[in-house]
């Protein structure tokens, strides 16, 4: 009897991994559940125009650290939040305001513990001109291409796998390039989830396929995130919503 007791014991108080929960011998505690720690992982630019194409620029002004918060469920907690993007060049047309916008908005959200932002860069590239059929020297322009984002989502997703710093990663991406390294994070360890999160419906379908699945981010949940229209940065910088961006 006592080492069937005993046996019982043992075998009710292991720790479910795959779920995280705690399993207690029923007569001393009932099940506990444990919240399930949630990293999130945006693809900054892939982002922006996906807002910018709902016609949603007054949300641009976005508190990363809330708008992680907005995407959890319940039973879930926030570990981090991981914001890739590479800094615009000086734009022909606009000068430095696209620059100075996009500095202003990295600057507000590193203040948060939560947010850690990851910069990669843009390279210029020539090619034809598109508006017409010459070739040469004089018909040439410049189109600058985001270089490293996609490589360093995939290497930061999986390299916080291994180290099981996440038991669900939320992807805000809509790229099939990013579609390689969820498959490698769901291949490596099962009881993971990756989530896709997009702002549209125009998902790639690889990338959805390879999720273990996808949701669209309801308005409210950018409403809902914005930071205040004046955040005081280090050393008492006054950072103001730009004028763009304005509610």
């Amino acid at each position: 009897m006592a080492v069937a007791t005993a046996l019982r014991v043992v075998q009710t108080s292991l720790y479910n991994n795959r779920d995280r929960t705690l399993v207690r011998f029923p007569e001393f505690a009932s099940w506990s559940k444990i919240l399930k720690r949630i990293m999130v992982y945006i693809d900054g630019l892939n982002l922006r125009y996906g807002i910018l194409g709902l016609g949603f620029e007054k949300y641009m002004w976005l508190d990363l650290a809330a708008f992680g918060h907005a995407l959890l469920s319940e039973g879930q907690q926030l570990v981090a939040v991981n914001y890739f993007t590479a800094r615009f060049k000086k734009d022909r047309v606009a000068g430095d305001k696209k620059q100075d916008n996009q500095s202003a908005f990295l600057t507000a959200n590193r203040r948060s513990g939560k947010v850690v932002i990851h910069e990669s860069f843009f390279i210029e590239q020539r090619c034809d001109c598109a508006n017409c059929s010459s070739v040469g020297p004089d018909h040439e322009t410049s189109v600058y291409v985001e270089k490293l984002t996609d490589t360093h989502i995939a290497s930061r997703m999986i390299g916080d796998a291994v180290r099981d710093r996440y038991d669900i990663a939320i992807l805000v991406s809509r790229d099939n390039d990013l579609a390689p390294p969820v498959r490698e994070v769901l291949d490596l360890f099962p009881e993971k989830q990756v989530i896709v999160a997009s702002p549209t419906e125009k998902v790639g379908k690889l990338l959805r396929k390879a999720a273990t699945h996808t949701f669209i981010i309801k308005e409210q949940a950018f409403a809902n995130s914005q930071l205040p229209d004046t955040v005081t940065a280090r050393r008492g910088v006054l950072l103001t919503r730009p004028e763009e961006w304005t509610q």
